[in-house]
């Protein structure tokens, strides 16, 4: 997506399509009294009439509008002029695209931000945005065969401003909010994805691609053969029953030299079957969504890796698969993890947090606590 902001009225301004609001009551927002005033009165008379709603989150896109120099006006419910805050724009921008992404209109221009919300100003407004639209917007098509779902004709999203003294506000704010669809994006493909495919070594395998792609990050993976010398045998005994090997990814991002860093942590069980004590039936497919802590850790990295902010940043992934075989962990088994045994006779897989002790010596981290059974 394409990122501009603009000075100009809603009814000069060329283009695919404005976004205008309308409130509940029959109140005309700052932009869209403008272009009512353009077109003789018509979104008095068509609100007047019921044909366009201020109800929060409604949306109706008006084509050809006489007076008015863009394709189309977008007109969305803004809810009661009081209550208009960031949830309700947010829902309207959400709307606005919604309604806009199917039409052939290749450009949008946000006026809703000239409104007045308590708490945001050119900045925010830019930011969730482009947040917004990027959620709306997203689709999954990665497992699709044959034809790919065509995209959606919108990629120039604008931000209409007060003054231009607020221009370098709302495009700063639109390049981060960017950062933050492309970290959800990633996020959410990885949960999307099927077991088959996003294994640990798939997981592994992106954040080592991210790495090549951002300077200051540093991805390393480390296999079964060094967890077991760092006698990593909680997170080693969750992964006995597969053939898929467990990794364990620490990306490391360094914007602020030798500051001690944020340290995120994200369970990556790509399937977890429940081990021997399998998981019920019914939807168990679902058990793939057991690694979105690695995805959501993962997608933040991008978006740090992205925006280059001076911090220090540290995620950790510990990634691998929980499914039955004649290796499996049975309920009862010990395991050891360097000074510390740990068993387990309630039916659960041991889970990997007390590794984490063993990787205090391979990245700046405070000492993590093991508790002795």
């Amino acid at each position: 997506m394409e990122y501009f902001t603009t000075t100009a009225a809603a009814s000069r301004r060329t283009g695919g399509c404005v976004i205008v609001g309308l409130y509940t009551g029959n109140d005309l927002s700052t932009a869209a009294a403008d272009v009512d005033a353009a077109s003789g009165g018509l979104l008095s008379k068509l609100s007047r009439q019921g044909d366009l709603s201020g109800k929060t989150g409604s949306c109706t896109v008006l084509p050809a509008v006489s007076g008015v120099r863009a394709q189309r006006v977008a007109v969305v419910g803004l809810g009661p002029r009081k209550a208009f805050g960031i949830t309700a724009y947010r829902k309207a921008i959400e709307a606005a695209v919604r309604a806009i992404k199917d039409t052939k209109g290749r450009d949008a221009c946000n006026y809703i931000a000239t409104e007045e919300i308590d708490g945001a100003d050119a900045y925010l407004k830019a930011r969730y945005a482009a947040e917004s639209a990027g959620n709306v917007l997203y689709r999954f098509s990665e497992m699709k065969s044959g034809r790919k779902p065509k995209a959606s004709h919108l990629t120039r999203l604008g931000c209409a401003v007060e003054s231009r003294s607020d221009t370098r506000k709302a495009n700063l704010g639109a390049e981060h909010g960017d950062a933050f669809v492309a970290g959800m994006n990633l996020c959410r493909d990885l949960g999307n994805l099927p077991g088959n495919v996003a294994t640990p070594s798939y997981l592994a395998r992106t954040a080592q691609k991210m790495a090549k792609r951002h300077k200051q990050l540093e991805t390393k993976v480390l296999g079964e053969a060094e967890m077991k010398r760092l006698k990593m045998g909680s997170l080693l005994s969750v992964t006995n029953g597969t053939e898929e090997p467990a990794k364990m990814i620490i990306m490391t991002y360094r914007g602020a030299g030798r500051q001690a860093p944020a340290v995120l942590v994200g369970k990556g069980v790509t399937f977890d079957s429940g081990g021997i004590s399998i998981k019920p039936g019914p939807a168990m497919d679902e058990m793939k969504f057991d690694m979105c802590g690695a995805a959501s850790v993962i997608g933040t990295m991008e978006t740090i890796a992205t925006l280059q902010p001076r911090i220090n940043l540290t995620v950790v992934v510990p990634a691998c698969e929980n499914l039955p075989s004649g290796r499996a962990t049975k309920p009862g088994d010990i395991v050891n993890v360097g000074d510390v045994l740990m068993t387990f006779d309630d039916g659960a897989e041991a889970e990997p947090t007390e590794d984490l002790a063993q990787l205090t010596h391979l990245f700046i981290l405070p000492p993590l606590k093991a508790a002795r059974v």
